[in-house]
């Protein structure tokens, strides 16, 4: 799939998934010194992201497989799915920190869950909806001399 849609629709919950991965190894890493709730907090975290990947990058490749540009641009132009990427992002942004042991911060792994499952359905919505149009099909003419046409 093109990088645009990757990064427009489906990278947010790629590093959420990536975040809970590392919150997990650090749990496993730390042993006894890790919070009990911290091993949940990240499963929770992969899982939703898991189950956001799942079902909305099939539609996000069928629909830019069928419509192309122009499924890039209805995405770029959708200000509720640029909202909700934006919300991931800022949240992501400095999520490194709560994913060590000693900065665990559950609030911060469910605010990130939540937001997760709402940009999620909202842009799984938007997907199922969205009204697109086929590119239409270049059409190329051969030059003169293929067309059976002397120049002089």
């Amino acid at each position: 799939m093109v990088e645009e849609v990757e990064g427009l629709v489906l990278a947010q919950f790629r590093e959420i998934v990536e975040k809970g991965k590392t919150a997990i190894e650090n749990v496993k890493s730390a042993g006894d010194q890790a919070p009990e709730s911290m091993l949940k907090a990240a499963q929770n975290l992969v899982k939703e992201g898991e189950r956001a990947l799942k079902r909305i990058e099939p539609i996000s490749t069928a629909h830019y497989e069928e419509y192309g540009s122009n499924f890039i641009n209805a995405i770029k132009d959708n200000d509720t799915i640029a909202r909700s990427r934006s919300e991931l992002e800022t949240l992501l942004w400095d999520f490194d920190d709560y994913v060590e042991v000693d900065e665990f911060d559950a609030e911060k792994f469910d605010e990130l869950q939540k937001a997760s499952k709402n940009a999620a359905l909202s842009t799984l919505d938007i997907l199922k909806r969205m009204i697109l149009v086929a590119p239409a099909p270049v059409l190329i003419s051969p030059p003169s001399s293929e067309m059976g046409v002397r120049v002089a």
